[in-house]
This record gives C-alpha cells, sequence and structure tokens, in this order.
C-alpha cells in the first residue's frame, strides 16, 4: 500500500494507491471506498492508465477533480475517477 487519502469531502471516503511494480506487476492500482472501507471500488482502468500507481489526490475544492500520479506522469479525472486523461507537455 503506497498511500491512503482520507476524502476531505465526503465522510467514509478514503482513496488508496497499491503497487506491485517490483514482482514485474506494473498495472495501476487506485480504489475507492465510500462507507468506510467495508466495500472497495477499483477507480484507475489499466488499459487507460499506463504505468503503476504512485499517488491519488483529490482536488481541495472541487470533489469531482481527481488527480492520479504514475510512473509515466500525471493523469486527470473530472468525473472522480470514472475517467482520465494523461496531462502532456504543452
Amino acid at each position: 500500500i503506497a498511500q491512503l487519502q482520507a476524502s476531505r469531502h465526503r465522510e467514509g471516503e478514503v482513496w488508496l494507491v497499491a503497487n506491485n511494480y517490483r514482482k514485474g506487476d506494473y498495472a495501476p492500482y487506485v480504489f475507492r471506498t465510500q462507507d468506510f472501507g467495508k466495500t472497495w471500488q477499483r477507480v484507475v482502468d489499466g488499459a487507460k492508465v499506463k504505468g503503476y500507481a504512485l499517488c491519488v489526490m483529490q482536488d481541495p475544492v472541487q470533489p469531482r477533480l481527481v488527480f492520479v500520479g504514475t510512473e509515466n506522469g500525471l493523469w486527470i479525472s473530472l468525473d472522480e475517477g470514472q475517467t482520465f486523461a494523461q496531462v502532456v507537455n504543452g
């Protein structure tokens, strides 16, 4: 487990980053719970977000804005992790 980040917006919501790259698994693992950890939903689709996940951050003002850092750069979601786009130079 690389990171646990409690939401500033909703009680019981936590974002979690896990990685397994040391064993050759470079998939991004980002999960979210909204019920104090009883159930977890995988947020990042490894087919669309490239590289193992290093960190996740929910915007402190806009709860739908989520950032994920991977080994291949920064990814942004405007819909609480339903879709992600890579931030590119320029």
